[in-house]
């Protein structure tokens, strides 16, 4: 008996494993042209977890637990990686309004389970139901959530870095440019002894200032904020990461397609810009361009995009001498 089980158990963690990589696997994550537009015709599906044998899901965050207010904890799909784990914070897109924290707009992410890494998937109150900035307290409530349950979960929480698409984006940006400011924090929902702080930042065609989107990003904003952004730009200040850009700003890395006419390619640059004119410090920040690539390209969603993208983050949680990186490509299915 011990020994069918063994067989199935290893059966189940070699299917997470694809061959290693070559041209046809680069490509082979692509997604959706315009995520936004997936999420408004309801044509986004989740990814299958079944595939992962060890994970902990729909976990609640917070100490009012909601059914918006979970998370996924997916182990990393190699049994030699040491515990406890380094871990990829995950926020999907779709406008604060629509998405899901199995999106299959997040799956070339997941390639990171081979990588060395957990990845944690957040789900935040959409923007239907509470407008800003309940976005940015979930977020860092589940920050705070898994250093006070690091332990439990078998999660090395010391460095943090957090992974964001689109709208998913602002809230990673905003996450790191509000480190250590006690007003950005809503502490009724727990874990007040624990820091919501993260060490470093992926945005991949994130928004650094609510007040230059264009056409749907507009419309989006607008139902986050409560008002017109664009009537009323001086209102949204404290929900736009460019203006709380400091030295101790923690590193990040911008991911943006020049072609992008939801939340334009000017968000990632003068974001970029800042940061290295503020610090003083070339490493601080990286700016990854994909020339004519539209919102929620394919191009960016490619593996290779995502195993470039986990150097840079190898630099902050493993000093870039991360042990566990390996040529082998994870097949990632979706619910169909």
């Amino acid at each position: 008996m011990k020994k069918i089980l063994f067989i199935a158990v290893l059966f189940i963690f070699a299917a997470c494993v694809q061959d290693e990589i070559n041209e046809n696997a680069k490509v082979v994550d692509s997604g959706s042209e315009n995520d936004f537009q997936l999420y408004q015709d309801g044509n986004d599906r989740s990814i299958n977890l079944d595939q992962f044998y060890e994970k902990q899901l729909d976990v609640p965050y917070t100490q009012t637990p909601t059914k918006d207010q979970v998370l996924d904890i997916i182990y990393p799909c190699n049994e030699n990686i040491t515990k406890p784990y380094k871990c990829i914070v995950l926020f999907h897109g779709g406008g604060w309004m629509f998405g899901d924290k199995r999106s299959e707009t997040l799956k070339s992410i997941f390639q990171a389970l081979g990588q060395g890494y957990a990845v944690v998937s957040v789900n935040v109150r959409l923007s239907g139901k509470k407008q800003w900035p309940a976005q940015l307290h979930d977020a860092k409530t589940a920050i705070r959530f898994l250093r006070a349950h690091a332990k439990k979960y078998q999660l090395d929480t010391d460095k943090i870095v957090v992974w964001g698409a689109s709208s998913g984006g602002h809230i990673a940006q905003m996450l790191a440019t509000t480190n250590g400011y006690t007003e950005f924090e809503d502490l009724k929902y727990g874990w007040k002894n624990y820091s919501s702080k993260v060490q470093g930042v992926v945005s991949w065609y994130g928004i650094s200032d609510l007040t230059k989107l264009s056409g749907q990003g507009i419309e989006a904003a607008t139902i986050l904020m409560g008002f017109d952004v664009q009537l009323h730009p001086e209102q949204t200040f404290r929900a736009n990461p460019i203006n709380y850009v400091t030295t101790s700003v923690p590193r990040m890395l911008f991911v943006h397609g020049t072609a992008d006419n939801v939340s334009p390619y000017i968000q990632s640059v003068e974001m970029f810009d800042k940061i290295q004119n503020i610090t003083k410090d070339p490493s601080r920040a990286k700016l990854i361009t994909f020339e004519n690539a539209v919102h929620g390209d394919s191009v960016i969603k490619t593996t290779q995009n995502v195993l470039n993208n986990l150097d840079f983050v190898d630099d902050i949680l493993w000093k870039g001498n991360n042990p566990f990186r390996t040529d082998n490509l994870i097949k990632i299915e979706v619910e169909e």
